[in-house]
């Protein structure tokens, strides 16, 4: 088995315990379909605020370290990435990866993920995952949002609770609009947050297709996680 306080540098280690600076990592073993995966993760990043010369590169660039606590609705969209609904597994961007749950649920499956974060952070802790479950990623690195790359597209992007802010919902949409392939297929997984009831509506505007699936699963605490799926597609071009 991994050990890992052999192998990293990112946590610090005090009576067998890890901390990531003052803030204590805790352990979650997420059941997925046949297998599980388990994550190192913070219990309440919002701690990490209270150190002014880390919060600093937050709070400049008016956003939070979120990327490395579990949120629910990555258990359903990994879930329902492992169902075999997608079809054969190939090659995927995973846009706002977090802790790496998805990413590394489906690089167990056979997908070739890329996984992507506008936090450095939460690459960190995504690599770190990995290590602790013993799987090699495909690729991962910092994607903004405001600022796609412009020289790949994909068949398939995905991206869990990344829509709990109205102001990114917009450049969201039209990253998505430069990095999804004519024909491809972008699931955007929501837990019920109101703020993204209009989502459909936004993405229609931008010209896609959407349909929305609604799902429950048990989580690692044996509760019922509920939440949505928000299944995005352009059509192919014709000649």
């Amino acid at each position: 088995m991994h050990d890992p306080t052999s192998s990293s540098s990112l946590f610090n280690w005090r009576k067998g315990h890890a901390y990531f600076r003052k803030c204590p990592v805790v352990y979650r073993q997420v059941p997925l379909d046949g297998f599980s995966i388990r994550l190192a993760c913070l219990s309440d990043a919002s701690q990490l605020l209270d150190e002014p010369d880390f919060a600093a590169k937050f709070i400049n660039e008016d956003r939070a370290p979120y990327g490395v606590e579990l949120w629910p609705a990555s258990m359903i969209l990994a879930q329902e990435i492992l169902s075999g609904d997608l079809g054969q597994a190939g090659e995927a961007l995973e846009i706002g990866c977090g802790l790496g749950l998805i990413a590394l649920a489906a690089t167990k499956a056979g997908w070739e993920v890329t996984a992507t974060d506008c936090d450095e952070l939460a690459l960190d802790f995504l690599q770190y995952n990995a290590g602790l479950n013993e799987i090699s990623l495909h690729r991962c690195s910092v994607l903004d949002w405001h600022h796609p790359p412009r020289d790949k597209q994909y068949r398939h992007i995905w991206a869990a609770d990344v829509l709990y802010q109205l102001v990114d919902q917009e450049p969201l949409l039209q990253c998505l609009q430069v990095l999804l392939e004519p024909g491809g297929v972008a699931l955007i997984a929501d837990p019920h947050r109101s703020v993204a009831d209009h989502f459909p509506d936004r993405a229609r505007a931008h010209g896609f297709q959407v349909n929305t699936t609604r799902h429950t699963i048990r989580d690692d605490s044996d509760h019922d996680r509920s939440g949505r799926i928000f299944r995005l597609s352009i059509a192919p071009t014709t000649t």
